[in-house]
């Protein structure tokens, strides 16, 4: 039997790697037969075979793009058509690179209908691969090259898609000692809707369930003001219950438009910011930003960060929007220069807050790093921030992976923030997982829903407060199931926790890992993409496990508290997600990259202790709450502890944390 066992999985490799590929002359070895090369509309676009730079055999595909023409398509190559069966499922392949990392081109089937996919790539040859769902028997594949730059493309590759390998069991392997980002934490936006809220008679209740049952610990409000007296105070009430709830909630401030007396078209829909003298009014703007927060400060209101533009790729006439580009060009104002005069406006307020970087529509496109490359180097900038309505497909989380690894691949000098997004149509499931990938492929420190209570699909929805009689639920309002996916994150988990790396020998599987700023919790996020349940063990060297709670989810049953971790195992249903805390005890380093000669000494300590390390070295002391109480430098020992009051204490020492205590 074991032998039959072996031979299958050996034929079942075999046939995967060699399954036919339905594209001919993928890799370009018979030159450009096949395909055909446009450059139109106004764009220009050498095409070339290379010879010196290819994946393999013998040549790969070069574009080099010097004008984007006035469309999406002016700037394509078209390859092949092939045949397809109507609503199977394709896997899509190929290798490619660029001359500048974080370029980016979109990959389509297309004959009558119309699917796509956009990729951003790297300077190195990488695989990308798209799940194509057939939309007609006969699609043309084809490249389009929505940016300048110089392409290589190699080893295209159309298969019949075949599901990963489904065991029935997950090894999840945790190294606490790679460790990644740190969250910032989770929450969503009270834009449109507050005054439903403030009026609703239930509104306790939800504000409770928002802030303690989910935990969330960021609100994001919208900047309405426009003078002194005109400006939606009804944010007073929101923040104030939220910090009520959960007394370290923050709150993140931004602007969707300024007031229409700045705005070109002197309305608070479209437009940009008007032009005096021939200039654009950066100080008008930045004034605006100023007493805006001079007036919130008088009702209580102090945002702890601020955007100061909510999507400044993005224009409509069906609400507040205000175009801003990354540099200023003769048509529009540069977000750069807004930026700078926003900081130099606000930075000697008394409560200034921190500022955070564009906030694109969506990540395809190279939009995040098109608005955040020009202002990278500013000191004051605390994180960028992005939303993702482009740059994947929304029924398919993985497919945003490409353009989010870009993210932090490119942008990991600075926290980054995802700070507004919502697939609520595709279910609870689909955003738990889209969740997961941001944490894990971009690195981001929040995620922040779009909405909190919306009358329809918010993680609550809300009925309207004038109309009880005609109520469809009881209370006027009811939680969807996206709240739960939310709380699987949000629940265990705030500021402070880092991301360490956790590893499962089981593909279906999407995990990620997080442990506290005092190293006796682990929180694991398990998520079963597949169609079978697994049974999932841990591997977690040099560790005491003290405790454990399992809470899971499956379709119509959601966030159930399953106790302990059973001793052989536990099972993880197909389409669930699962959240696991962990108390765990005896750990003397949690972020350690490699080994470093620190000692602490004595612990516990009555006056003071000692800290030795081999030359210079830089230290910070944490208290339990995970607080920095004291920061400072070294040269091979140091004395320390004599203003600190007794208690556990965490001593982090370069990339070296270590536990001590004074009586």
């Amino acid at each position: 039997m074991k032998n039959k066992l072996l031979f299958y999985s050996f034929l079942l490799c075999f046939c995967a790697s060699f399954a036919q590929n339905l594209i001919t002359n993928g890799g370009f070895e018979s030159g450009f037969t096949g395909w055909s090369n446009l450059a139109g509309d106004g764009g220009a676009a050498a095409y070339s075979l290379s010879t010196a730079d290819k994946y393999d055999a013998t040549q790969a595909f070069k574009v080099v793009v010097s004008t984007l023409g006035s469309n999406a398509w002016s700037i394509q190559s078209m390859g092949p058509k092939w045949t397809a069966t109507l609503s199977k499922v394709y896997t899509i392949s190929f290798y490619a690179k660029a001359a500048v990392g974080g370029a980016s081109l979109t990959i389509l089937e297309q004959n009558t209908k119309y699917a796509s996919q956009n990729i951003t790539l790297t300077t190195s040859w990488q695989k990308y691969e798209w799940n194509y769902t057939a939309l007609e028997v006969n699609p043309q594949h084809k490249f389009q090259f929505p940016q300048t730059g110089t392409f290589l493309i190699d080893a295209v590759n159309i298969v019949e898609y075949v599901a990963p390998v489904q065991g029935t069991s997950n090894k999840l392997t945790l190294t606490p000692t790679i460790t990644y980002q740190t969250l910032e934490g989770f929450g969503g936006a009270i834009a449109f809707y507050n005054n439903w809220v403030i009026a609703h008679p239930n509104k306790e209740e939800m504000y409770q369930l928002l802030y303690d049952d989910l935990g969330l610990d960021w609100l994001r409000i919208r900047n309405s003001y426009r003078n002194e007296v005109n400006f939606n105070t009804g944010d007073v009430e929101f923040v104030q219950k939220a910090k009520q709830y959960n007394p370290n909630a923050r709150v993140l401030m931004c602007s969707w438009s300024p007031p229409a007396n700045l705005k070109s078209l002197g309305v608070l829909d479209s437009g940009t910011l008007i032009k005096e003298n021939g200039k654009f009014v950066y100080g008008k703007f930045a004034t605006y930003w100023k007493n805006a927060l001079v007036a919130y400060d008088k009702i209580g209101v102090n945002p702890d960060m601020i955007s100061i533009q909510n999507e400044p790729d993005w224009l409509t006439t069906q609400w507040e929007t205000c175009k801003f580009v990354p540099t200023e060009t003769t048509d529009f104002p540069g977000y750069d220069k807004a930026l700078d005069s926003v900081y130099n406006a606000i930075k000697n307020l008394p409560k200034s807050p921190k500022i955070i970087g564009a906030e694109p529509l969506g990540i395809g496109y190279n939009n995040f790093s098109n608005y955040n490359t020009p202002i990278k180097n500013r000191a004051y900038l605390y994180g960028y921030a992005f939303h993702m309505y482009h740059g994947g497909t929304t029924s398919q989380p993985d497919s945003y992976d490409a353009a989010l690894a870009a993210i932090s691949s490119s942008f990991s000098d600075k926290p980054n923030f995802l700070t507004e997004f919502e697939i609520n149509k595709e279910g609870w499931f689909k955003t738990g997982w889209l969740i997961n990938n941001v944490l894990t492929q971009a690195n981001s420190s929040t995620y922040l829903h779009w909405d909190l209570i919306w009358p329809n699909d918010g993680l609550i929805t809300i009925e309207n407060p004038w109309n009880t009689g005609s109520w469809k639920y009881a209370k006027g309002y009811t939680i969807t199931p996206t709240y739960y996916a939310m709380k699987h994150f949000s629940k265990a988990l705030s500021g402070g926790y880092k991301r360490i790396d956790g590893a499962c020998d089981n593909s279906v599987i999407r995990s990620s890992v997080f442990i506290n700023l005092g190293g006796n919790q682990i929180v694991v996020i398990l998520i079963n993409t597949g169609t079978l349940g697994v049974t999932n063990t841990l591997q977690l060297s040099g560790y005491t496990i003290t405790g454990s709670a399992v809470y899971q989810s499956v379709e119509g049953s959601y966030y159930q508290s399953l106790g302990a971790v059973p001793q052989n195992g536990l099972f993880l249903p197909d389409s669930s997600m699962t959240t696991i805390v962990y108390d765990v005890a005896q750990i003397t380093s949690v972020s350690k990259i490699e080994k470093e000669n620190v000692v602490v000494y004595p612990n516990p300590f009555s006056q003071t202790f000692n800290i030795t390390c081999d030359g210079n070295f830089a230290y910070k002391i944490y208290d339990a709450l995970g607080r920095e109480v004291e920061s400072g430098k070294g040269n091979q020992n140091i004395t320390l502890g004599e203003n600190l009051r007794s208690g556990l204490y965490i001593v982090k020492v370069g990339n070296e944390i270590l536990k001590v205590t004074k009586n």
